[in-house]
């Protein structure tokens, strides 16, 4: 290993071949962990090169299975830990990367790691075929998310127009009120003391 693999970097070259794999997707080198996680992967592939039978597999396939199994059940602990820690901005904050990367594992690494095992297995069409799958996938939900955004925006803009023009009436009326003419104030009626009543009744 040349430590790429330790500082999060992605290693294409670990399954380089004249009929290798497509790279890895770049998205998982904003995840350093991920990252790792998939060269550690592509590594143990690249040594299957040297011994590879084809009676095992099924046995790797079931092997990567469990192996990914192990990977989501940690992020899924890590997510029943981090709603455990409150509602602070911190908190928050991890939420929401741990949200990111169990979606990154989910939809990029799993199908890849999967894709990256049929090239090394010799099954390219079907490494094509989970890869494409992928992709589509990806290109979907960027969409939806594009999609989301948009709608978000809209309403965000939609509301301040409705209160921009809330001001702007309410501001008018104020100025109308203010140039309406309003006649001369009645004096107000002086009322009568306790003393002056009692005066009165003696009289």
């Amino acid at each position: 290993n040349d430590g790429t693999a330790a500082t999060g970097t992605l290693n294409s070259s670990t399954m380089s071949s004249t009929d290798g794999p497509p790279p890895p997707p770049r998205q998982l080198m904003a995840y350093p962990p991920m990252a790792r996680l998939l060269n550690a992967f592509l590594t143990g592939m690249n040594e299957l090169r040297r011994c590879l039978l084809p009676g095992v597999f099924k046995m790797l396939r079931d092997s990567m299975t469990t192996a990914l199994k192990k990977s989501a059940a940690i992020l899924k602990s890590n997510e029943r830990t981090l709603l455990n820690l409150g509602l602070s901005d911190d908190v928050k904050q991890l939420r929401k990367v741990d949200d990111e990367m169990r979606t990154i594992f989910h939809d990029v690494l799993e199908p890849y790691v999967r894709c990256a095992l049929e090239f090394a297995l010799g099954n390219h069409t079907q490494g094509w075929d989970i890869y494409n799958g992928m992709k589509m996938h990806a290109d979907a939900r960027a969409a939806a998310e594009a999609k989301a955004q948009a709608e978000k925006d809209a309403a965000v803009a939609k509301q301040e127009e409705e209160e921009e023009k809330e001001r702007a009436e309410a501001a008018h009326a104020l100025k109308q009120d203010g140039d309406t003419p309003h006649g001369p104030e009645t004096p107000p009626v002086a009322e009568q003391s306790e003393e002056f009543a009692t005066d009165a009744q003696v009289i």
